[in-house]
């Protein structure tokens, strides 16, 4: 069993090390210079509670926001935003009446690690004076939920689109990590359902734990991280 456990955290810290390599290696963003542009590279927002807390901090090295095309035409006033090599943290209390306007990013008030990405990008783009964003795309994403000041849970994705108007996010290149119960999930596409705050693998996935490693199609795991398997109902 130990063994297993050490197999498991040395996947999860390989897959870390070869995204990181992945990061320096990849260039920024390029496009024409445009008045209607917002180009930042290196930066960071962090939001805090009323306890001075840390609740939500995001960095990426590079932040561009440009108005977005339909067909061949760029309409000013709909905005949507990329970010590169983006890494997002998220604290929970749920011991502490530390909340704030963006309440630890609207995740839920139980145990669970539930995570609300658009409210943390709408900060950041607040922040930074940032008009109507309608899409955000991420390359390189590596988001971690804390609770209590210990990590719950790691997710990492190759690139990831978060629709502000649709409520949805999808992923390419999922990876979740579960501190606690120690399992490890990989799958090519992941959703994040907002309604039922919960991520969705429609189709093929691995997973590996201490006692269990098995392929399969069709998982959900829920806030609180437990798993259902949709290829054994």
């Amino acid at each position: 069993m130990v063994r297993i456990l050490l197999i498991l955290m040395i996947s999860i810290t390989s897959s870390a090390c070869e995204r990181d390599g992945e990061k320096h290696n990849q260039n920024p963003i390029r496009i024409e210079n445009s008045s209607n542009v917002i180009d930042i590279r290196g930066i960071t927002h962090t939001s805090y509670s009323h306890e001075g807390k840390v609740t939500q901090r995001i960095a990426a090295d590079q932040f561009l926001v440009r108005p977005r095309q339909f067909g061949g035409l760029r309409v000013k006033s709909i905005n949507e935003a990329y970010l590169v090599n983006t890494s997002i943290d998220l604290h929970k209390r749920p011991d502490s009446d530390a909340n704030t306007e963006e309440d630890l990013a609207n995740t839920s008030t139980s145990s669970g690690s539930g995570v609300n990405l658009s409210s943390v990008i709408q900060n950041l783009a607040q922040a930074r004076g940032v008009g109507r964003l309608t899409r955000v795309i991420i390359t390189d994403l590596e988001l971690n939920i804390f609770l209590n000041g210990n990590l719950r849970y790691k997710m990492l994705s190759n690139k990831a689109v978060i629709d502000f108007n649709k409520g949805q996010s999808s992923f390419n290149g999922f990876e979740y990590f579960h501190q606690d119960d120690v399992f490890l999930i990989r799958a090519s596409e992941a959703y994040h359902d907002h309604g039922n705050n919960r991520f969705v693998i429609p189709g093929a996935f691995s997973f590996s734990s201490r006692t269990i490693n098995r392929h399969g199609e069709g998982l959900i795991i829920n806030d609180k991280g437990s798993l259902t398997f949709l290829d054994s109902e």
